[in-house]
């Protein structure tokens, strides 16, 4: 399927501005709402983001850059299993994945002839790169998991190595050192030469952002919410927060145990299910309130507010964590050694607790006292925007 550009403005991409590719996987939402902070980075240094995503991915950056050109950009159609090890399902996906990868290939040498980048950044699709055109790979999976099979870490590794090779330059966004979030599964192997640190990758309390959490104030944060979202938090603080991310058909399980739970409880929660495409709006049931999708900044207000959140272990998840450093039970997705490693990780390091989904208790936030939130106040540094803002400036002078 050709490229189609979507552009309220025909002069947008006639204004002299480098474009450039900004591409996200669809798997889930998180390689999306980290993207938003590349987005921003690239605009502070006068480039034109070009927005190629598709279903809720395309829907969250679309809500967030409204102004900004974008083009619907289908992936391979990665499914994960309700029951059972991640690693197998993906393996018998494989052959559909390496087709995508070369789909996308052709996709973005037909854009190329369309619409001429200056520079791609690509978040785990290993198809979206262009020889001749500068282009980076935003991923923290270098070393990825395989649990229970001796050896096949390494075997994985060194073909994600390949598709990596082609890439101008690899952003890890962590930080180096022992205590940093990806942990092992950046460098359990090394990482490769074209590979550097661009610090965590958050769409709330950046500079650029709605808000600033380093001096932002109660105010800030009331006066960035929409008007049609105020009545939302009219009533005063949640006990919780419950957030559904990840990839289908496990997202849709996980929502459904966490709504039977939260209307038995009683409690005055707030469930975010995780569809930004939806219908807007929230509902009422019983002192639970439900909503498909909160915008970001009605999302950074609520966790701004709320001292807990139940949710999974995902990568982008935690290092949204961290800006306010709320308490959090992480309950990874079964089968999911990544997410497995993270919640072991992060508990380990006093960061979270964690819990598994077959056990999965709701009153388990509420107990234990004032446990250590996920990345307490490290995350100032942790962000490192000026890591981001150079690994940019780098790509665009290739």
């Amino acid at each position: 399927m050709a490229p189609f550009l979507h552009i309220e403005h025909d002069q947008a991409l006639l204004s002299g501005k480098p474009v450039v590719l900004v591409a996200p996987l669809d798997w889930g939402l998180g390689h999306a709402t980290r993207s938003i902070a590349v987005v921003r980075a690239l605009l502070a240094q006068g480039c034109m983001p070009l927005l190629a995503a598709d279903r809720g991915p395309l829907a969250l950056l679309r809500e967030a850059f409204p102004e900004l050109p974008w083009l619907r950009f289908p992936g391979a159609r990665i499914r994960y299993p309700e029951k059972g090890p991640l690693l197998p399902a993906l393996a018998r996906q494989m052959p559909a994945f390496l087709s995508s990868a070369r789909a996308e290939g052709r996709w973005v040498r037909q854009l190329h002839r369309q619409c001429p980048l200056s520079a791609i950044v690509s978040d785990n699709r290993y198809g979206v790169r262009l020889d001749g055109v500068p282009s980076a790979m935003l991923t923290h999976q270098v070393s990825i998991r395989v649990p229970g099979i001796p050896g096949a870490g390494m075997l994985v590794h060194a073909a994600i190595a390949r598709l990596l090779a082609p890439f101008d330059a690899l952003w890890i966004p962590d930080l180096p050192g022992p205590d940093n979030l990806s942990g092992r599964l950046s460098d359990r192997y090394g990482i490769p030469q074209q590979a550097r640190f661009v610090g965590a990758l958050t769409r709330f309390g950046q500079a650029g952002s709605a808000v600033d959490t380093a001096s932002a104030s109660a105010q800030d944060l009331a006066a960035a919410i929409p008007e049609a979202w105020r009545p939302l938090l009219a009533e005063g603080p949640f006990e919780a927060l419950l957030l559904v991310s990840g990839p289908e058909p496990a997202a849709d399980r996980f929502r459904r145990k966490l709504r039977e739970q939260a209307v038995l409880s009683g409690r005055r929660l707030l469930l975010v299910e995780g569809l930004p495409d939806a219908e807007p709006g929230w509902q009422y049931e019983g002192a639970m309130l439900r909503c498909a999708h909160l915008p970001t900044p009605v999302l950074e207000a609520v966790l701004a507010e709320t001292p807990r959140v139940l949710c999974r272990s995902g990568y982008s998840t935690l290092m949204d964590l961290g800006v306010y450093g709320n308490q959090a039970l992480l309950v990874p997705t079964p089968g999911q050694s990544e997410q497995e490693y993270l919640a072991q990780r992060c508990t380990e390091m006093g960061w979270a607790r964690c819990q598994p989904q077959d056990g999965m208790d709701l009153e388990a936030v509420f107990a234990g006292g004032e446990k250590p939130a996920a990345l307490p106040a490290r995350m100032p540094d942790f962000r490192a925007p000026e890591r981001l803002e150079q690994a940019v400036a780098e790509l665009l002078k290739r």
